[in-house]
């Protein structure tokens, strides 16, 4: 057996992180409950915005059921992608199709485009900021008191990620 095998490795429970930070863990939840639970909606809400973004693609690939859209989509692996295919049917409908065959309206299709638009130029990015931003539990003095907060930047953030900051009042 290697050194390296599961039998081998040291056994961590929370008793491991209170020697470290003494009551800092049950802290830190407190700090980051609201935060956490903003992610959570965001996580969700996103994952609902592709289920209709894959509906739409479903609709104009025509499949004869929706487990092979569901298919092309997710062997593509990511959302860009699978936005960028949505663009191409968009198009093939609104510019290659003739009108009586088209599935959907020219306003209906500069809608989708816009949404599309709006997700590719910036919320992205702002959700995987969000996401991926590593955070760190901080005290201090804020407006005359003593406070904890959560803040992003110090030292482990990527350049392009905002300093984000949660303040526990």
């Amino acid at each position: 057996m290697s050194d390296w095998s599961p039998e081998y490795a040291p056994k961590r429970t929370s008793a491991d992180h209170t020697e470290f930070m003494g009551s800092r863990p049950s802290r830190a939840k407190a700090v980051l409950r609201p935060y956490s639970a903003e992610l959570g909606y965001l996580a969700i809400a996103w994952n609902q915005l592709r289920c209709h973004l894959m509906a739409l693609f479903a609709m104009l690939s025509e499949p004869q059921d929706s487990t092979s859209a569901k298919a092309v989509l997710y062997f593509l692996g990511n959302d860009f992608s699978q936005r960028r295919l949505l663009r191409a049917l968009l198009d093939i409908d609104a510019n290659k199709l003739p009108p009586a065959v088209r599935k959907l309206s020219t306003t209906q299709t500069k809608e989708i485009l816009w949404l599309l638009n709006q997700i590719d130029e910036g919320f992205r990015h702002k959700r995987n900021n969000a996401l991926h931003a590593p955070l760190m539990v901080m005290q201090g003095v804020y407006d005359d008191a003593v406070r904890e907060w959560a803040r992003s930047r110090h030292g482990l953030a990527k350049p392009r990620e905002p300093n984000l900051c949660v303040i526990k009042t």
